[in-house]
């Protein structure tokens, strides 16, 4: 009793004396345990479950009390049984030993002998601890269940919360009668203190984590999120703010007034928050809030996370990372924070989930994050584990790596080998957002796999025939079969077709790359052209200069590029000086365009002479990536008559093929200036 309550710090001067009295005591008391009475042994326990939770531990030391109570089971009261199952929760033996599992199944036993000889409260302790020590038995929580139906529960909620917080965590119910429970007690919500509604929320969160709640308990959800919100707010220490947000979150109830209330109370108090429960307070405010409306709250939390870094769980780093990219938070305090979650996390994949792995890549090449020996050591340790990740985690994981630069090629091969060996094995549905993603990857990191490539275009045309593809996925899927020089003019007919049924929903981003995509191998019908062009001048204010630059580009390779009503878009070219290397290269091809057709000057007039100088530049030092179709055709003749040859050489200018043949030098240009200027149907 002296050090029931008191925080452990308050207990450190006196740890050593107390520590050893203790460990006395309960030496003595297990010599004693077989002439102590039911009441003796039962207040032994409490002792030491109560000093356990100040910090001092007798674990080991229990067993011998444990066994005496298991052996007189059936002389205990009730409440002398619950104060030994409520001590056992509280001190969680660990690798539990058989005497705790026995004990466990007696008092089991001794409850269904008479459940209605058991107090309330006493309910309540028993459930909480047999949830605690995850003895989760669905029989003996149906009886527990039916006796809380049927009395009346105090209006403090412990007794209620604590039954939910246990179905939770046993993860098995009657959800009608656990309903029918809630919507009983639905009108004190208000009156419980913040602990209650905090076993409440969690235990509804674990309960149905992962699947979509039932409408009414997701209303049950939000009057728990009310009466949280007016909570008083030194009530709120920083465990019960981050599972309220985490419970609420998890059941899709985004209420802002709840999330603003619980911001409030973490700013003040943001010192006091450890940095399991700032991970999960960042994963609840991304997963519900707008950027505009916890920015503050994510930069505090990114300031004081990422000294904590090196003590967090895999899980709680990837977390973090997920709701910056997430919220699409940045600055100098998000960076630092990304950096120490990046040298941390890196030490804990071993035995990380595959979400971990997912979680991270994704939200690193989303921010822009390069840590190339973090990247190398995901896939390193990824690949020989890709039979554990879920279809939707490896995805995410192969966009992320695939998004980054920095992967080693041949790290980043071998995982895309195994991608392709697990899609191709499984052959799994795939909805229109995982077939982009996948066929992204392969377009970006340059990755051609011809049977998984056909697998994924097959998968599209049979999901666009179903569904609506969004327009972001659509495009995208165009925009890698063009990168990957993949022609099936069948999705392309039905893709186009697609997009004019839902071109209003066009950003300017889905504009330039479903433009580039016609571009590259498909000659589209008049109309989809038309508009595809009266839709982008109607939204030209949304267009980023490079946006621009891009679909310009796409119609002077369909030959489109000498219409009237053109003559904005290139003007708001006409000073784009800071537009990266990639634009500076189309523009210097648009320009291009116009003056082999002769139609620079009215209404196209000619690049300043900064900006033109800027595009040639960028043109000539450049070296594509990627040879074209006709350029590889060439590439595999010479190798067909035997002359050893070099592509894309780099000399003075970029050579497209380089031959060296007795003692003489060739270079050998493929299509001249036109050759990425007109599109292959057309030319």
């Amino acid at each position: 009793r002296l050090v029931r309550g008191v925080p452990p710090e308050h207990i450190v001067p006196i740890d050593s004396l107390v520590r050893s009295l203790c460990a006395s005591l309960v030496q003595r008391a297990n010599q004693l345990c077989t002439s102590m009475e039911p009441t003796g042994l039962a207040n032994s326990l409490w002792a030491i479950g109560v000093l356990h939770s100040a910090g001092i531990s007798a674990k080991p030391s229990v067993i011998p009390l444990v066994e005496e109570c298991t052996r007189r089971i059936h002389a205990f009261e009730p409440h002398g049984m619950t104060i030994v199952s409520w001590a056992l929760g509280t001190i969680k033996l660990p690798h539990p030993p058989p005497q705790q599992l026995a004990f466990l199944r007696a008092s089991k036993a001794r409850f269904l002998e008479d459940p209605h000889a058991f107090s309330l409260q006493s309910l309540s302790n028993i459930t909480w601890s047999y949830a605690e020590l995850d003895f989760l038995d669905v029989d003996l929580f149906a009886v527990m269940m039916e006796e809380f139906r049927t009395r009346e529960l105090d209006h403090s909620g412990q007794a209620l919360s604590t039954l939910v917080w246990a179905v939770g965590r046993a993860g098995s119910v009657d959800e009608d009668a656990l309903l029918e429970l809630l919507l009983r007690h639905r009108s004190a919500f208000s009156d419980y203190p913040p602990q209650s509604l905090f076993m409440l929320t969690w235990g509804l969160g674990r309960l149905y984590q992962g699947r979509t709640p039932p409408a009414a308990v997701t209303q049950i959800a939000r009057e728990v999120a009310v009466a949280a919100t007016y909570a008083p707010q030194r009530l709120l220490t920083p465990q019960i703010v981050s599972i309220l947000c985490w419970g609420m979150a998890s059941m899709e109830v985004c209420d802002m007034k709840f999330y603003n209330a619980m911001q409030r109370s973490a700013m003040k108090n943001m010192g006091a928050y450890s940095g399991k429960a700032l991970s999960i307070l960042a994963w609840a405010l991304a997963t519900c809030c707008a950027a505009r409306d916890c920015e503050t709250t994510m930069r505090a939390i990114a300031r004081q996370t990422a000294s904590v870094t090196a003590s967090l769980s895999a899980q709680s780093l990837s977390n973090l990372a997920w709701a910056f990219a997430t919220l699409d938070v940045r600055g100098d305090e998000v960076e630092r924070c990304l950096d120490t979650i990046g040298e941390a996390v890196g030490d804990k994949l071993r035995d990380a989930a595959p979400q971990v792995f997912s979680n991270t890549a994704w939200a690193f090449a989303t921010m822009g994050k390069s840590v190339p020996s973090l990247y190398n050591r995901m896939v390193q340790e990824a690949a020989p584990r890709i039979s554990d990740f879920s279809l939707q985690n490896m995805i995410m994981f192969t966009w992320g790596v695939s998004a980054a630069e920095d992967v080693p090629r041949s790290a980043l091969r071998q995982w895309m080998d195994r991608v392709s060996q697990r899609v191709l094995e499984e052959q799994p549905t795939l909805d229109a957002k995982a077939i982009s993603m996948l066929l992204w990857s392969c377009a970006n990191r340059d990755f051609f796999d011809s049977s998984l490539t056909s697998f994924l275009v097959r998968a599209a045309k049979q999901r666009n025939e179903t569904s609506i593809f969004e327009p972001q996925h659509l495009t995208t899927v165009c925009w890698s079969l063009g990168t990957l020089s993949y022609v099936d003019d069948g999705w392309m007919n039905a893709a186009a077709n697609r997009a004019i049924q839902s071109l209003s929903m066009f950003n300017p981003q889905d504009c330039a790359m479903f433009a580039w995509a016609l571009a590259r191998f498909y000659r589209p019908d008049r109309h989809i052209i038309d508009e595809t062009i009266e839709h982008a001048l109607a939204i030209q204010d949304k267009f980023s200069l490079g946006e621009m630059a891009s679909f310009l580009w796409s119609l002077c390779v369909l030959n489109e590029h000498q219409r009237d009503d053109l003559r904005p878009l290139w003007l708001r070219l006409q000073h784009a000086y800071d537009l990266p290397s990639d634009s500076l290269r189309q523009l210097y091809q648009i320009q291009l365009s116009f003056r082999l057709d002769n139609v620079l000057g009215e209404p196209f007039p000619e690049l300043d002479r900064k900006l033109d100088f800027l595009c040639s530049r960028a043109w000539l030092g450049s070296r594509f990536s990627r040879s074209s179709m006709m350029h590889q055709e060439v590439s595999d003749a010479l190798h067909r008559i035997g002359l050893d040859h070099v592509n894309e050489f780099d000399a003075e200018y970029s050579i497209d093929i380089y031959v060296e043949h007795h003692g003489r030098r060739l270079a050998l240009e493929v299509d001249g200036p036109v050759h990425f200027a007109v599109n292959d149907a057309h030319r």
